[in-house]
């Protein structure tokens, strides 16, 4: 088994010359060497001969170039008025879906806490309720626990003011 040679069987395509290399000149490929050999010497000579040049302009806004634009404007009259009106809406409806979403968030939150007083207040009556009746150890014990709900989420939920965070 020797070494697989490239560029010598179909299928298995030329080694490009690196940019270091000099490139075969038309008289430098030989009639000797096989077809597929001449062939592919052919196609870098003639692929490094040509070179393409350009230039690249940035343009960053959500609407089109102004060029473009006016070419589009020339085609159907009306076109970027109407783009704008898209761009409008889609804006109105953007802010819209957010300000519903905060607006859900904030009556999650008042739910919750009217359901956390409501519980708080109910565990205090039913401790009343218990001492009524005789029961004052569990009545007792009810209370302290309501209270101590009540206390945990004042200093759970307290604000930061702006004085109170700390800056590197």
């Amino acid at each position: 088994m020797g070494k697989k040679r490239r560029g010598k069987k179909p299928g298995i395509p030329p080694k490009l010359p690196s940019p270091n290399q000099e490139i075969a000149k038309s008289e430098d490929i030989s009639d000797k060497s096989d077809a597929w050999t001449r062939l592919s010497q052919q196609a870098v000579l003639h692929s490094h001969q040509h070179s393409i040049s350009g230039q690249v302009h940035g343009f960053d806004s959500p609407f089109p170039h102004p060029e473009v634009v006016e070419r589009y404007e020339k085609i159907h009259p009306g076109t970027f008025g109407t783009l704008l009106e898209l761009t409008k809406n889609e804006q109105k409806n953007r802010h819209d879906r957010i300000r519903e979403g905060l607006n859900s968030e904030i009556s999650r939150d008042s739910r919750a806490q009217w359901m956390g007083y409501s519980l708080v207040l109910l565990f205090i009556l039913l401790g009343f309720f218990g001492i009524y009746m005789g029961q004052a150890l569990y009545a007792i014990a009810l209370i302290i626990f309501a209270a101590a709900q009540l206390v945990a989420s004042l200093y759970k939920h307290k604000p930061v003011l702006p004085s109170e965070i700390k800056k590197d």
